[in-house]
């Protein structure tokens, strides 16, 4: 069964049932905060599905691309208003664009799906400007919610698979990023990382 086709149509409802509007609204403040629109060129959104995140970003005018697998997921996105040229079928895995290009990189409950998580995160460094940010919210593993999460996903054949914070910040360290992981609720946290200048491809 494909996942997303089948749960595109439930998507945007499903995530506001469990409270994820908070963290898009968290996510947007701190890219507001720290990134303000006349400075930003470029943000992307990898694995943005349906758009909801990049919607509430397009409307403070930031210029948000989103690359998703699913046709199905970013014809959602399409409902949204974002132009149709920044919605872009595309891998994770072999993001279609050049090195360097991106002022942010976002990638929001979404990593745990790839089936090739290390080469993702690669991809995500390898495309973000030299002290480009990249911000991945995700589940932390040792949580019984997210355990759950893995099980029922796996039951319509999904990979996925979690990082905890520790091996997610030590991962990103050894492909040119300093950052760290906060926890911003109970069962969810996010990295937020900056590219060295002096790290080589």
């Amino acid at each position: 069964m494909d996942f997303f086709k089948f749960f595109a149509p439930f998507y945007d409802g499903f995530m506001k049932l469990i409270g994820n509007e908070k963290n898009l609204e968290f996510l947007v403040e701190h890219i507001s905060t720290n990134l303000p629109v006349q400075n930003s060129k470029t943000i992307l959104d990898v694995g943005g599905g349906t758009g909801t995140l990049a919607s509430k970003l397009y409307a403070k005018s930031y210029n948000v691309t989103i690359v998703d697998t699913s046709k199905d997921m970013l014809s959602k996105a399409k409902e949204k208003e974002i132009p149709e040229k920044n919605l872009v079928v595309g891998d994770a895995a072999d993001l279609p664009f050049d090195s360097e290009q991106f002022d942010v990189v976002l990638c929001s409950d979404a990593l745990h799906h790839f089936p090739s998580r290390e080469k993702s995160l690669w991809e995500m460094v390898r495309v973000l400007k030299p002290e480009g940010e990249l911000l991945i919210l995700d589940f932390d593993p040792k949580k019984l919610v997210t355990k759950v999460i893995k099980i029922t996903e796996k039951l319509f054949g999904e990979p996925t698979e979690f990082y905890s914070p520790h091996e997610l910040e030590n991962l990103l360290y050894s492909k040119g990023l300093v950052g760290n992981c906060q926890h911003i609720n109970r069962w969810q946290f996010l990295y937020q990382g900056r590219k060295r200048t002096s790290f080589k491809f």
